[in-house]
Order: C-alpha cells, then sequence, then structure tokens
C-alpha cells in the first residue's frame, strides 16, 4: 500500500455572512490527514456568539485542530493527537469561564485518518464520514448512528417550525429556538451515545469514550480513502437505514466525477437542512494509493 497523492479541498457557503468553521489538514511526513466541521455554541441575533480572540468557538477549535495536524510528527499515535488538541481546545474555554462539562461550547465534528506499516486508522467524532474502495468494495463510515440522526432531524424540524413562527426571518426564528437548541446541544454533546449523542471535539474529556474506531488493514488494498465534512452529502445520506444504498452512489459518482459530482447531486437531491441557505461550506481530503 503506497499513498501516491493528498490534497485537500473546500466550498465556501453560498451565505456570505456565514461563519467559516471548516477546515482540513495534509500532513504527508507524519501520514496524517484530518476534516473539522467547527460549530458554535448556540447563538442568535439576541444572543451572540462567543468570540476567542476574534474567531468564534467553532473557529477556534478548527485552528487548534488543524495547526496540531501539521505540527505532528510520524511517531504519534492518532489517539494522542486527538487528545492533546482536545486538551488545547479544554485550556481556551476554561480561559473564557466556561466548561465542556456543563456549559453549551463550541466544538466539532472530526474525522482523522493515519497511515503506518499496518494499514489504515480512522477517528470519527459527529458526522464527518470516509468513503473508502478497496479489494473487499465500498464502505462509508460516519461517527452518526441512527439515533444521532434522527436527533438532527428532529432538530431541523423544531427550528423549520420557529421559521414559520417568524414569518421566515431567519434572525428571528433563531431567536426563538435558541433555548431549545442550546439543551439539544447540551444533551448530545459527548454523551448518550446510542441515544442521540455523539462525540464532538469540545475540550470535555469524555471525547475518548465517544469517538468512533475504524482500522483497514494493509492486506485489503485500498485504492482511495475520501474524508469529507457533511456539507458534501444531502442530509439524507448521513441516515444509516439507508448506508448501503448511499454507499454505492457515493460510490459510483465519486469514481466517475469525483467532488464535482458528489457536489452536483448533494445540491439537487437535498431535501431539508432548513436553517441553511443556499448550500453549506464543505471540506474534504482526498488520499489515493497504488
Amino acid at each position: 500500500m503506497r499513498l501516491v497523492s493528498a490534497s485537500s479541498f473546500y466550498r465556501t457557503t453560498f451565505d456570505e455572512k456565514a461563519y467559516i468553521e471548516d477546515g482540513s489538514f495534509v500532513n504527508a511526513r507524519a501520514k496524517l490527514f484530518g476534516v473539522a466541521d467547527g460549530a458554535s455554541e448556540a447563538y442568535s441575533s439576541s444572543n451572540p456568539p462567543i468570540k476567542y480572540g476574534g474567531l468564534t468557538s467553532g473557529q477556534m477549535v478548527t485552528n487548534i485542530f488543524c495547526q496540531g495536524g501539521m505540527d505532528e510528527n510520524a511517531a504519534s499515535s492518532i489517539e494522542k493527537f486527538l487528545l492533546e488538541v482536545n486538551h488545547n481546545i479544554l485550556i481556551e474555554h476554561e480561559n473564557m469561564g466556561l466548561n465542556p462539562g456543563s456549559d453549551d461550547v463550541g466544538g466539532a465534528s472530526f474525522v482523522v485518518c493515519k497511515i503506518n506499516g499496518e494499514g489504515i486508522t480512522l477517528v470519527f467524532g459527529g458526522d464527518c464520514f470516509t468513503l473508502l474502495k478497496n479489494k473487499e468494495g465500498l464502505s462509508l463510515f460516519t461517527g452518526f448512528d441512527e439515533a444521532a440522526f434522527r436527533v438532527e432531524d428532529e432538530n431541523d424540524k423544531a427550528y423549520a417550525k420557529c421559521l414559520q413562527l417568524a414569518e421566515g426571518k431567519k434572525d428571528l426564528a433563531w431567536d426563538i429556538y435558541w433555548a431549545e437548541y442550546k439543551v439539544k446541544r447540551l444533551r448530545t454533546s459527548n454523551r448518550n451515545i446510542g441515544n442521540g449523542g455523539f462525540a464532538t471535539l469540545n475540550g470535555d474529556p469524555t471525547l475518548k469514550d465517544c469517538w468512533k474506531i475504524e482500522k483497514i488493514r494493509v492486506s485489503s488494498s485500498p485504492q482511495f480513502v475520501l474524508l469529507g465534512s457533511d456539507g458534501l452529502l444531502p442530509s439524507q445520506a448521513m441516515n444509516p437505514k439507508y448506508r448501503k444504498e448511499m454507499t454505492a452512489k457515493l460510490g459510483e459518482l465519486y469514481s466517475s466525477g469525483g467532488l464535482p459530482a458528489v457536489l452536483k447531486w448533494r445540491d439537487e437531491t437535498e431535501e431539508s437542512l432548513h436553517h441553511i441557505t443556499g448550500w453549506p461550506e464543505a471540506s474534504a481530503v482526498e488520499l489515493k494509493f497504488s
């Protein structure tokens, strides 16, 4: 198994006023690669986001993740890397007087990939994903289980009701939804795994008990690995109920037309996301092997 190319990709969000909170890194020297989808604490017009030296909390988390990824050396393990990044995020929150174990704080969904002589290790948190092709076929992995998907779907529908009450005014809808959204975040961030919760890189030490790990053997002859944030896919693609069909569809599109074909499919088939105007930002890292 030889890595022949590694590249990063970013598509900016349609909404020019939206905060840029995605990020990725390619550290070929350490054979470490990652994608993060930052998510700030619940905020709205009447409850503005907390700023960390001019950055939103989601931006702060993604910056620490990407900078840490580029600073790593080949000897470091993927778990050690994530624990160090998570600890540095904890320090930033504590400097603001916040505790990730009890306060709603910014974090990030993520996927990290480490290559060594034994194969590939992938670690996931939240709704970032990996599409992988090897001699056994196509596989789609994510940190979301069916319960987590259901909670996020209910979350979007709840916001849609607030948007209706606000007569289509998104700022007002977020004011209405802010308290409920905050409670939802506290209920699902690094807790209640299997009951709607999921791992998020937010400084909480319980992260290590919540993330998901996948190992791919060298003997399976990987051909490509695509790491991505959820903005690359239609929201329904994250539903584990349809994992087999979505894996086949995504694999077909990516193999024939690359990321442009995937994004075209995403934009033409998106069924919900009432909180998004146009399309969301999207990040990816593409790894190809011989």
